[in-house]
């Protein structure tokens, strides 16, 4: 029996529910005198996602509902969704493996060459020079690059780019934690497995680093952090959206997360 101050209620046997979507929710019950849950209502409902009270008579109830919580309802861990979608990204051809091993110097000559007025057969020539000498892997590429370029295929779609949204939703009496330090930042699979709590990452397909990518660009396979989202829903709860995005980044534009 609980009391309050000279009032008493009866807390009914708890439940517990799961959906697929939301996940479990725990439920607890009060019946007793309705004034007395009337004025409870407010304590009562604290560190609940939804909480409803109703009367019949002199009989009142309140009913209280909790996502993944404890029974006394003094801890809560965010309610949490997952969405992975494949997206396509653009990046520059020279970020390709096709490319990427290429030198700056070769990159400018292309780039050049496409712009200047000499014939195809000049431009090429400097460009095989640069690259080594003709039929060198590196000429090779240089070439097949300068010729894309010229067709105005400068940039690339790329294929295996993923997305992974994660959604938390919390009551109002227990705040999220939120993390915008990381926005921008770079994530490894074994680093967001551990942040999200899930082995996700690990099942998605992945772009290995390029051994031939020229050391200094840091270019390596990672998830990058886009900026959180925070939506006040109108019954006063938090939701937290989280999302990044897979690609080849160079560490030397972007930092890993701490």
């Amino acid at each position: 029996m609980k009391h309050v101050g000279d009032y008493a209620f009866w807390e009914q046997p708890r439940r517990v529910k799961f959906d697929a979507v939301t996940g479990y929710q725990w439920e607890r019950r009060w019946e007793g005198r309705a004034d007395v849950l009337n004025s409870a209502f407010g304590a009562l409902s604290q560190g609940t996602q939804q909480a409803e009270y109703s009367a019949e008579g002199c009989k009142g109830t309140v009913i209280a509902r909790y996502g993944a919580t404890a029974f006394d309802g003094s801890t809560e861990v965010p309610t949490m969704s997952f969405t992975l979608r494949v997206e396509e990204i653009t990046q520059s051809i020279f970020k390709h493996p096709n490319f990427s091993f290429l030198g700056s110097d070769v990159i400018k000559a292309i780039h050049v060459a496409r712009d200047s007025s000499a014939d195809y057969q000049t431009s090429a020539k400097t460009i095989e020079t640069l690259a080594g000498g003709p039929g060198t892997p590196a000429s090779i590429a240089a070439l097949t690059a300068f010729g894309l370029m010229l067709r105005g295929d400068e940039s690339y779609a790329v294929a295996q780019s993923y997305s992974i949204s994660m959604t938390r939703t919390s009551s109002r009496g227990f705040p999220l934690n939120l993390i915008f330090a990381n926005d921008g930042h770079i994530f490894t699979s074994a680093q967001l497995s551990s942040y999200t709590g899930t082995g996700l990452p690990w099942s998605v397909p992945q772009s290995y680093n390029d051994p031939l990518a020229p050391a200094g660009f840091s270019i390596i396979f990672g998830w990058r952090k886009r900026g959180s989202e925070v939506s006040i829903m109108p019954n006063g709860n938090i939701q937290l959206n989280e999302q990044w995005q897979s690609a080849r980044w160079s560490l030397q534009l972007y930092s890993l997360a701490s």
